[in-house]
């Protein structure tokens, strides 16, 4: 406090987000997300993101491209906004067992 006293304080923060993902015709795949979140050191700051991508799979499920684009707003205290665009092209790989299947 302002005479030099420590004190304690507890500070809640809370997020969410929402993800769906539609694969059709074998190799191809679209989608979206929303992120929500508060700063961790306090509840008067929060921001919120929204994502599209689309994506192709040549080679089975194990290589893929996906093209990404994503807009985030970050709300601050005094009620100003920061917004971000992003673009960018994801390279997914997997290895590992998994099952047979025709493709």
């Amino acid at each position: 406090d302002a005479g030099g006293t420590p004190e304690r304080r507890s500070i809640g923060s809370a997020g969410a987000y929402v993800f769906a993902d539609y694969q059709f015709l074998k190799i191809f795949s679209t989608g979206a997300r929303f992120d929500w979140s508060q700063a961790p050191y306090g509840t008067d700051e929060d921001a919120s993101g929204v994502a599209l991508f689309f994506g192709w799979y040549p080679v089975e499920e194990t290589i893929g491209l996906r093209l990404h684009y994503q807009h985030t707003r970050t709300e601050v205290p005094g009620g100003g906004a920061e917004a971000v665009n992003f673009i960018g092209l994801q390279a997914l790989f997997s290895l590992g067992p998994h099952k047979a299947h025709p493709f």
